[in-house]
């Protein structure tokens, strides 16, 4: 998930459950060599896969690593505001 606009609201208490935002990319990356490692080397997932693990967009690599953080601890409960369809 990201912010359209980079925006966020959050309560204190959740964001101290984030990682730190300037070890944030480099335990983002940690944790997708792991999954990587599971279903990428051995062929077993189509394309589709192999092309979303190496976009930076989807992953939260590079640039997209600040817009990934607010949204990163498993007790995000976000909402969509947004009432256009996408």
């Amino acid at each position: 998930a990201h912010t359209i606009g980079n925006m966020f609201v959050a309560e204190c208490d959740y964001v101290q459950k984030l990682i730190p935002p300037i070890d944030f990319e480099k335990a983002k990356k940690a944790v997708l060599s792991k999954a990587s490692n599971g279903f990428l080397s051995d062929g077993t997932k189509d394309k589709d896969t192999r092309w979303q693990m190496s976009n930076r967009v989807l992953t939260g690599l590079g640039r997209y690593a600040a817009e990934h953080w607010a949204y990163s601890h498993p007790s995000v409960r976000p909402c969509d505001v947004f009432h256009f369809p996408f």
